[in-house]
């Protein structure tokens, strides 16, 4: 696979600094931080920091790997129902949103009609008072 496929794998699934979280169930992937060593690094005429980016980049790639493959066992299935999930969730965060649009238009028009001194008690009053 390429690096760019393992970039959106791991954009996609990490949380944190070192955890790849499954999208569908509780599997994950640690992924450590890489020390640097810079004793080990010499032997390979390295730096030290050079030795952990290279160890780091082969790292990554294993856990991209490991979490495609599992991404990879589940069913179709699987994902059409956390796509409906999903779908679900979106449209009733769209239903609360227009509800509180709801209520700040209302607020609005009961800050004006307070602002032009007229004192309600309903949301009928408050919308015939200031129109």
């Amino acid at each position: 696979m390429s690096g760019n496929s393992d970039r959106v794998i791991v954009e996609n699934t990490i949380v944190g600094a070192e955890l790849l979280v499954c999208l569908l169930c509780d599997f994950t992937v640690y992924a450590p931080a890489v020390p640097v060593v810079p004793a080990i690094a010499e032997v390979f005429g390295l730096s030290g920091e050079t030795l952990a980016r290279i160890h780091a980049e082969q790292e990554g790639k294993r856990s991209a790997g490991r979490m495609r493959d599992h991404l990879r066992a589940h069913s179709p299935e699987d994902w059409l129902g956390r796509i409906r999930a999903l779908r679900d969730d979106l449209a009733a965060l769209r239903r609360q949103n227009l509800a509180l649009d709801a209520q700040l238009g209302h607020m609005t028009r009961v800050n004006q009609a307070l602002d032009a001194g007229i004192t309600t008690t309903t949301p009928q009053e408050t919308a015939d008072a200031t129109q």
